[in-house]
């Protein structure tokens, strides 16, 4: 494929106009290795061809999920072709599929996408290439790929152009969704960012942000009780490690937990509990950067202001507010005394 030297990493249509016919006519040679491959295999099955097979097979699945797309240098006959390789590419390796061949236990560590942060412009399906296997592996096996999958799909969500933007989102959509364990990406970020904690005056936003930019999306997004108790469980520990910082995400954050008080998880109410925590920490966070003289004016003025709307409600406010500090009680309780400890 031609190599792309645009800002966006993508070309015109016509640059790839010969492009289909020749990845058809390379995908027929491909097919025709393949077979003759898959035969030698039943018939000696030995070591060499085995080998052969695990050199092979890795390039003929990149090649043909590169072709397998609707994209603008393919057509439904090179993605025909490219099918074909790689049902041939998959059998070959003795996988039911190209999922069982990317999650099982006879992966093949050359069966990765090349994408750098030079680079990966350049070739404009590398992204779309990176982001089909990507989707391909769930859990639990894409926790082994986490190192190398979640560095890229920031990169690509990071960019500028709204499409390469889309790509990454969906990219870390899936990572999420796939890794319950959402402390493994905050303990990666550990490793690729400063934390905001301690990256000294100013703070610039960074990877923290845009992870729970993306986590913040998602909870608003969920509905399925058990997904949001994930969600709000480790939302706590987001807001431990950016510290202050959070004050970036405040208006979000705020959507989200009043979102989350909402809806009732009964009987254990794990998400609002959780959502609770979070609540709390961000109180915490915001409350222990403040100097003790302006923590008091604030005090004083917002009971103020509660004071006066009260009065404008006629006491229904306080009625109110005494509603919502039983139930946060009663939460609280109900977690010391039922939840189990630690």
């Amino acid at each position: 494929l031609p190599p792309c030297d645009t800002d966006s990493g993508a070309l015109c249509a016509k640059s790839y106009a010969d492009t289909p016919a020749r990845a058809q006519a390379v995908s027929a040679v491909l097919l025709a290795l393949s077979v003759q491959i898959q035969k030698a295999l039943e018939d000696q099955n030995s070591p060499a061809v085995r080998s052969l097979v695990r050199t092979l097979a890795p390039s003929f699945c990149i090649f043909s999920i590169t072709h397998l797309q609707e994209q603008p240098w393919t057509n439904a006959a090179s993605r025909r072709s490219a099918r074909e390789l790689l049902t041939s590419a998959v059998g070959l390796t003795g996988s039911r599929s190209v999922q069982e061949l990317l999650s099982g236990a006879e992966r093949s560590s050359g069966a990765t996408c090349p994408l750098f942060r030079e680079s990966w412009k350049r070739n404009q399906p590398v992204k779309h290439v990176f982001s089909w296997v990507l989707v391909q592996v769930g859990r639990p096996w894409l926790t082994e790929y986490l190192e190398k999958v979640f560095p890229p799909s920031l990169l690509i969500s990071d960019d500028y152009y709204t499409e390469n933007k889309v790509l990454g989102v969906h990219c870390l959509h899936h990572i999420v969704l796939n890794v319950v364990v959402l402390p493994c990406l905050l303990d990666l970020l550990s490793v690729l960012e400063k934390s905001p904690v301690h990256s000294g005056l100013p703070r610039k936003p960074n990877r923290f942000d845009d992870v729970l930019r993306h986590v913040l999306t998602y909870m608003e997004m969920e509905h399925k009780l058990d997904l949001r108790c994930v969600y709000a469980k480790n939302l706590v520990l987001f807001i431990e490690r950016m510290g202050i910082v959070i004050v970036r995400h405040l208006k979000r954050l705020e959507r989200v937990i009043v979102g989350y008080l909402e809806v009732s998880d009964a009987p254990e109410e794990k998400a609002r509990l959780s959502i609770l925590d979070a609540l709390q920490k961000t109180t915490d966070c915001l409350a222990t950067s403040l100097p003790t003289q302006l923590k008091e004016q604030l005090i004083t003025q917002a009971s103020h202001c509660l004071l006066l709307l009260d009065h404008c409600s006629k006491v229904k406010l306080q009625v109110r507010m005494t509603i919502i500090i039983f139930s946060i009680d009663f939460l609280w309780l109900y977690k010391k005394e039922f939840q189990p400890k630690g």
